[in-house]
């Protein structure tokens, strides 16, 4: 193969990846705006924190398209369990914790340069092993999943849900200082805090300024 033609199939299998990603997005927000949202607020988050870590280029691009897509599994939630505006049930709940495997699945015989099914599958598992789906330990959670954690846990206390309103910023920080190193990773939630506190990383009435990040970390 030339060299002229396999930078054609490098642009055509991007456009095939960005096609599949629109379509999960569209999918997602048909079901539930907030999760379609919440993907692309913590895809910018966990950027950020790929960024201000130094993390390589073509990783921060899989930890952004994980974090895009984290939640794909509730595609197979029933609607009325995500847009439910009053506390879940115990039962409810369960079915919600299936998100990860159901996503994971979405891509067991897809082809990705990232772990992509892997940050599905473990971005609410954590450091202790009292997370979910698997109670995952340590060294058994890959990096890039760490991070999407850190960055969905920011942005579900700093937004709305259905049933609640949200914590807050503050609160969500208090939330990963006391998980740090626990929980969480150390050294991503230090990253994450400072980027909050150099104002790098930014909240309007509680969600992530997109806009704000998109000037900063391109």
């Amino acid at each position: 193969m030339d060299v002229t033609n396999e930078h054609e199939l490098r642009i055509a299998e991007s456009d095939a990846l960005k096609h599949t990603i629109n379509v999960l997005i569209a999918a997602l927000e048909a079901r539930d705006p907030y999760t379609a949202g919440h993907g692309r607020s913590v895809a910018y988050i966990a950027e950020a924190i790929g960024k201000k870590l130094n993390l390589p280029a073509e990783q921060i691009e899989g930890i952004f398209i994980g974090g895009l897509i984290h939640d794909v599994g509730k595609i197979s939630t029933p609607a009325e369990i995500l847009t439910k505006p009053t506390t879940l049930l115990e039962e409810e709940y369960a079915l919600i914790k299936l998100h990860p495997i159901t996503g994971s699945k979405f891509f067991h015989n897809v082809y990705f340069k990232w772990p992509i099914k892997e940050i599905v599958e473990q971005h609410h598992e954590r450091l202790d092993g009292s997370g979910y789906p698997k109670g995952l330990k340590e060294n058994d959670i890959i990096f890039e999943a760490r991070v999407v954690a850190v960055a969905d846990v920011l942005d579900s206390m700093a937004s709305n849900r259905p049933y609640r309103f949200a914590p807050g910023i503050d609160k969500a920080i208090e939330t990963l200082k006391q998980g740090s190193g626990s929980k969480f990773d150390i050294t991503i939630v230090n990253a994450a805090i400072e980027l909050i506190n150099s104002g790098e990383l930014m909240f309007k009435n509680g969600l992530v300024d997109q806009m704000q990040l998109s000037n900063k970390l391109t």
